[in-house]
């Protein structure tokens, strides 16, 4: 038999693992949608770095200019990937804490023998 203090603790997890569920399919649908919408040499180069970190052969085909620009946006997208991680990182410790805190709370109350609703 559980206590409420397990109960609500147990609630407070199933939620949690289903918001990050739901974060993780809404961030693999914005990625297919972003690469729908890229330039087919792009696609290969975001794919090729994905899987191993190392641009294709197929490269060889891009000019100076464009390979700036592949280097450019390489650096844009490293940038964007970190500050996604923050504050995907930012948003679990803030719901964690406010959760862990409410946990706290419960605890303190049981253990003075006060009934929890």
């Amino acid at each position: 038999m559980k206590t409420k203090v397990e109960e609500r603790f147990f609630e407070f997890f199933e939620k949690w693992m289903c918001q990050l569920d739901e974060y993780l399919q809404h961030l693999r649908r914005a990625s297919k949608d972003y690469r729908a919408k890229t330039r087919c040499e792009l696609l290969k180069l975001v794919n090729s770095i994905r899987t191993n970190g190392v641009p294709s052969l197929s490269l060889v085909e891009f000019t100076q200019e464009q390979m700036r620009k592949v280097e450019a946006l390489r650096v844009k997208i490293r940038k964007e990937e970190e500050k996604v991680e923050r504050e995907m990182e930012r948003q679990q410790v803030a719901v964690a804490d406010r959760k862990m805190a409410e946990l706290v709370r419960l605890l303190v109350r049981v253990k003075n023998g006060e009934q929890v609703r």
